[in-house]
């Protein structure tokens, strides 16, 4: 009965989106990403751009999708595309940083270099947590997203972490896959994952879905070549 409940609902959604316009299809994929179904978000995705194949928008939605399922390649060539078509700023900002973050991917060796570290990821619905030290004060899991322009925090997480938010700490926008996201721009003095220590890393403190203390993003990530192992569940870095 439940299987048939499901495929009921599958044939519901694909007959209300046999006739949806670029809109509807590029929030129909960013569900499908946010719920951790990259590959139907892509899919959604390329069928809006098959409609509207100059909304640099959706190039670099895609190219989220794409960095997600592990086809660097692909995108790469998304966030360039984005690019070449006069986006937005904070679009451009997102797609340069995910062309920093992926640039320099290839196929994971066999061998494991010396100057490489492995980091341990747990598998959550909507992607993968890794676990941080904040300024050498906080301690907890964060969102891996490589299509997030920079690391976002929660205001409790800011707090804990000793992050200072005064009236003339200033505001700035973030574009995710989500959408765009409003915060107070601050400077971490220090990121920490595995052996790795990154310091003056650029951060957005903005309020989160509940249960997310934050995102660990490309001002931390394009620091690094990365790996990304759905099958071992790792992240690989080496330094740039």
């Amino acid at each position: 009965m439940g299987r048939a409940r499901s495929l009921l609902a599958l044939a519901v959604l694909l007959v209300a989106l046999v006739g949806a316009g670029p809109g509807d299809l590029n929030e129909a994929g960013k569900s499908a990403y946010q719920r951790g179904d990259y590959a139907e978000a892509e899919r959604l995705f390329s069928q809006a751009l098959a409609r509207t194949p100059k909304d640099p928008l959706l190039h670099y939605h895609r190219g989220a999708a794409l960095t997600r399922l592990g086809r660097l390649r692909e995108a790469s060539t998304a966030y360039e595309t984005a690019l070449r078509l006069d986006p937005p700023p904070a679009v451009a900002s997102a797609a340069r940083d995910g062309l920093r973050a992926i640039g320099a991917l290839g196929t994971p060796r066999p061998q494991r270099p010396s100057d490489e570290t492995v980091i341990a990821l747990t598998r959550v619905r909507g992607g993968w947590l890794t676990e941080v030290v904040i300024n050498g004060a906080w301690t907890g899991p964060l969102l891996l997203d490589t299509g997030a322009s920079v690391t976002l925090i929660s205001p409790a997480v800011a707090r804990a972490a000793g992050v200072a938010i005064g009236p003339d700490t200033p505001m700035g926008e973030v574009q995710g896959i989500a959408g765009r996201t409003r915060g107070h721009i601050v400077t971490l003095s220090s990121i920490q994952v595995g052996e790795i220590e990154a310091r003056g890393v650029r951060a957005v403190v903005a309020d989160l879905p509940e249960g997310l203390q934050g995102l660990l993003g490309n001002t931390f990530l394009a620091r690094y070549t990365f790996t990304l192992d759905p099958r071992e569940g790792a992240l690989r870095l080496r330094p740039r």
